[in-house]
């Protein structure tokens, strides 16, 4: 399966006619040509060390996973930044972790060290800040902190970005690496591309195959949910049934992922509960509904209260409504614990208990950074008790909301929320880029809880599992994906 075939990038071509006329006298040995750059090499080894953070090239108390990658520079060549993206089997990405040298757009830090020299002790400030100039043949040890998504079944592809292009390798995950020479351009603005146009197309293995062989099947463990009999590369979301002591009805999305070649995949550090079950979609279909599963704690010992614990964040009054406080809160149930430890977008920061065995995590933080599970974790005497919580407050129901194609356009609509009554407003969230969502709310009043009916028109040429909304809600905050 080869994926770096050429197409040419007119924006790139543009920003290099304009930056060009003035340093590519001065650089022109070191702005060499991207098909003078090949990937030879690059897979995914194993989750054994613990060697960085999201920000920092140190060790932050939890494995990482550890990438290495072979790269020819046939001449001296600068590199601008490193990329690490998550993607589906077909190189496409699907927003389940970046990974970067820099800080231009999101992601976290991606620890490069090439021998024993490390080249990204923290994120280069800008573009302007590359990562390095090689030549030669070039092996690269590549770090990227756990997400939850390191694991067999996801896939990523490694991007190197040159002066003039940039280049892909095909995508690998656990147990099949990339090998034979990937990469190269032709200079002069050309890209590189993982899902190429130019024909014939290369047929993807596996295939997604829209008539499902096998029977779907999930089953529950201590904070994981595993799955099986889906159809190869199809998209798998999971979700959580509780009810409220309002007597509602929550539906929470614990995210996407794809089926490996196998049909299976899993997911981790879920809260404990009895109805989870996922569905199944393929090429943009749902397909089939799993039966239900349950989740227990992970844990030897009843250390936290399991009713006590929230997660959430809201917008911030004065600051920007890209700045949400973080919140975690809850209560131990052995006072002699002084400190719990709370884990989130790959972070791990100890919260002081008080003298009643309560705990309170409050900090700022940004909405383009990860941010969906959060853990606790209690010891005591060489017990351990974790505790997973999803973030928000589920002011949709994620499996109401609906995107449907009117030409250019995506008209979005969701329904059975559980938000109160207000005024809300609801956003794209876009990369790095918020964008508002005009629109008309319908409600059904009457009761406690406010039906919702929100339909706003957006032109994108994102598929709707690739569309994130950011929902408003006075200070509440919750972001929604938005379901085919």
């Amino acid at each position: 399966m080869k994926w770096e075939k050429v197409r040419k990038a007119l924006l790139v071509s543009v920003c290099a006619l304009q930056i060009g006329l003035v340093g590519s006298i001065a650089n022109a040995e070191e702005q060499s040509a991207a098909s003078d750059v090949t990937i030879t090499a690059f897979s995914l080894l194993e989750k054994k060390f613990d060697k960085t953070g999201s920000a920092e090239f140190k060790p932050d108390g939890s494995r990482d996973g550890h990438f290495q990658a072979s790269i020819h520079f046939a001449q001296k060549t600068v590199v601008n930044a490193v990329i690490l993206r998550s993607t589906d089997v077909f190189g496409k990405e699907n927003y389940h972790g970046i990974w970067r040298t820099n800080r231009v757009g999101v992601g976290w830090l991606l620890g490069i060290v090439q021998g024993e020299k490390v080249i990204t002790p923290a994120f280069r400030p800008s573009p302007k800040d590359p990562v390095g100039t090689f030549e030669g043949d070039v092996t690269f040890d590549l770090y990227a902190n756990d997400n939850g998504d390191i694991e067999e079944g996801q896939y990523f592809v490694l991007e190197i970005e040159t002066p003039n292009d940039t280049i892909y390798s095909e995508p690998i995950t656990f147990g099949e690496p990339m090998n034979g020479g990937a990469g190269g351009g032709t200079g002069g603005g050309t890209t590189t591309d993982p899902n190429p146009n130019p024909t014939p197309n290369p047929t993807p293995n596996p295939v997604p195959n829209p008539v499902p062989v096998t029977e779907l099947t999930i089953k529950g463990g201590q904070g994981v949910i595993s799955v099986q009999g889906a159809t190869p590369g199809a998209m798998i979301t999971l979700f959580h049934k509780s009810s409220s002591s309002y007597g509602v009805t929550w539906i929470e999305n614990y995210g996407t992922k794809n089926a490996d070649s196998k049909g299976s995949t899993s997911f981790a550090k879920l809260p404990s509960g009895e109805q989870f079950y996922v569905i199944e979609t393929v090429n943009g279909q749902k397909s089939r509904t799993s039966g239900d599963a349950s989740v227990t704690d992970e844990k030897t010992a009843d250390l936290l209260k399991t009713d006590s614990i929230g997660a959430y964040y809201l917008v911030v009054k004065g600051k920007p409504i890209t700045q949400v406080e973080l919140g975690v809160y809850g209560s131990v149930t052995d006072t002699s614990i002084k400190t719990v430890d709370v884990s989130f977008a790959g972070v791990s920061t100890s919260v002081p208990v008080d003298g009643k065995g309560r705990y309170n995590l409050k900090r700022i933080y940004d909405i383009y950074s990860p941010m969906d599970i959060v853990s606790v974790t209690a010891v005591s005497n060489g017990k351990k008790h974790v505790i997973h919580r999803k973030l928000g407050f589920d002011l949709f129901d994620d499996t109401s909301v609906k995107a449907e194609r009117e030409g250019n356009h995506l008209k979005i609509s969701a329904n059975k929320g559980t938000i109160q009554s207000g005024d809300f407003q609801v956003f794209i969230l876009d990369g790095n880029k918020l964008v508002p969502i005009p629109g008309e709310i319908g409600r059904l009043e009457g009761n406690t809880w406010t039906a919702l009916n929100f339909k706003g028109v957006l032109a994108t040429d994102k598929a709707p599992q690739d569309i994130r909304l950011f929902v408003l809600f006075d200070t509440l905050a919750e972001v929604v994906p938005i379901m085919p």
